[in-house]
C-alpha cells in the first residue's frame, strides 16, 4: 500500500509537471501570440505608412505633372510673343524701308525743283540778256532813224546845189547806215 501511494505521489508530482510544462508552453503561446499580435500591428502600420507614401508619391506626381503643364504653357506664351516680337519686327523694318523710300522720293523731288529753279534762273537770265539785247537794237535803231533824219535834212538843204554831188553824198551815207 506504501508502495502504491508512493508511485500515487510520484504520478502526481509527474502529472504536475506536466501541468507546469502545459502552463509554460500555454503562457510561451500567448507571448508567441501577442508577438505576433505585434508583428501584424507593426506590418499593418507599415502598410498605412506605405500606402500613405504612394499617396504622398502620387500627390507629387500630379504637382510635377501640373508644374510640366504650366511650363509647357508658359512655353507656348513664349512663343507666342516671340513670334508676336519677329512680326512686329518685320512691320517695323517694313516700315523703316516704306520711310527711306518716301525720302528718297522727296529727294528726288527736291533735286528736280532745284533743277527747275536752275532753269528758271537760267531762262531769266537769257530773257534779260534778250531785253538787254533788244533795247540795244532799238537804242542803235533809234540812233539810226535819227541820223537819217539828219541825212535828209541835209540833203533836203543841198536841194538847190549840185544835184549830182548831193546824190552820190547821200548814196555813199546810206551805203554806210546800211553797213
Amino acid at each position: 500500500d506504501t508502495a502504491l501511494q508512493s508511485e500515487d505521489t510520484a504520478l502526481q508530482s509527474g502529472d504536475t509537471a506536466l501541468q507546469s510544462e502545459d502552463t509554460a508552453l500555454q503562457s510561451e503561446d500567448i507571448a508567441l501570440q501577442s508577438e505576433d499580435t505585434a508583428l501584424q500591428s507593426e506590418d499593418k502600420a507599415l502598410r498605412s505608412g506605405d500606402i500613405a507614401l504612394q499617396s504622398e508619391d502620387t500627390a507629387l506626381q500630379s504637382e510635377d505633372t501640373a508644374l510640366q503643364s504650366g511650363d509647357t504653357a508658359l512655353q507656348s506664351e513664349d512663343k507666342a510673343l516671340q513670334s508676336e516680337d519677329t512680326a512686329l519686327q518685320s512691320e517695323d523694318t517694313a516700315l523703316q524701308s516704306e520711310d527711306t523710300a518716301l525720302q528718297s522720293e522727296d529727294t528726288a523731288l527736291q533735286s528736280e525743283d532745284t533743277a527747275l529753279q536752275s532753269e528758271d534762273i537760267a531762262l531769266q537770265s537769257e530773257d534779260t540778256a534778250l531785253q538787254s539785247e533788244d533795247t540795244a537794237l532799238q537804242s542803235e535803231d533809234t540812233a539810226l532813224q535819227s541820223e537819217d533824219t539828219a541825212l535828209q535834212s541835209g540833203v533836203n538843204r543841198y536841194s538847190h546845189g549840185t544835184v549830182s554831188g548831193h546824190f552820190c553824198l547821200y548814196v555813199q551815207l546810206k551805203a554806210l547806215m546800211s553797213c
